[in-house]
């Protein structure tokens, strides 16, 4: 299932960061690639660690189709991207995404990705509470995180939408993480960070 261009486009919310920066928050588009490519080249090695478990150089063709043709219902993709005062976009501040489970559809793997320069200030926090929302409006009720151990910000980000119920060692200082989605942490409106 694809949503239509109407029903994507009212998905888009414009938000006002604290330090009154204007950004969109949107579900990700198949033509986002070189944007996406971009964000990649310039996270930290240390960012890009985090986020894939290891180094990261880019992504192949096949990867950058598969990170930006999302169903919205199977694979929901959420980013934020910075904006001008006419409403250009320009570069991503964040992704976050969302692939359910094949196997249990109330489940679903979550990954989200902040650029260094906007990280510890909000944006990763009002970006899971939308995916949140949006996950829990297409039937999933849980996430998984495969993540460092000492993953402090993911475990933050986390614990703001749900409640965890495991956690599993997958190999020494990787471990796998499973949050039951608590709607009341993000049933209100937009946030504004």
């Amino acid at each position: 299932m694809t949503f239509s261009a109407e029903a994507l486009k009212s998905q888009i919310h414009r938000v006002e960061l604290a330090d009154g920066f204007s950004a969109l928050v949107r579900p990700i588009r198949a033509d986002d690639g070189p944007r996406l490519s971009e964000g990649l080249r310039q996270l930290s090695p240390e960012s890009r660690r985090r986020r894939f478990l290891g180094s990261r150089g880019g992504f192949t063709p096949t990867e950058l189709n598969y990170f930006t043709h999302c169903d919205g219902v199977n694979h929901l993709a959420l980013v934020v991207v910075a904006i001008d005062p006419q409403g250009e976009e320009h570069e991503f501040i964040a992704v976050a995404r969302c692939m359910r489970d094949g196997k249990d559809e109330s489940h679903a793997e979550v990954a989200i990705t902040v650029a260094d320069n906007w990280q510890h200030r909000g944006v990763g926090e009002m970006l899971i509470i939308e995916l949140a929302r949006n996950a829990w409006e297409a039937g999933i009720r849980r996430w998984t995180a495969v993540l460092f151990v000492d993953n402090g910000p993911m475990r933050k980000l986390l614990q703001v939408v749900g409640q965890r119920e495991a956690e599993r060692i997958e190999v020494p200082g990787v471990a796998r993480l499973v949050y039951r989605l608590s709607p009341a942490t993000f049933s209100g409106g937009n946030a504004v960070v």
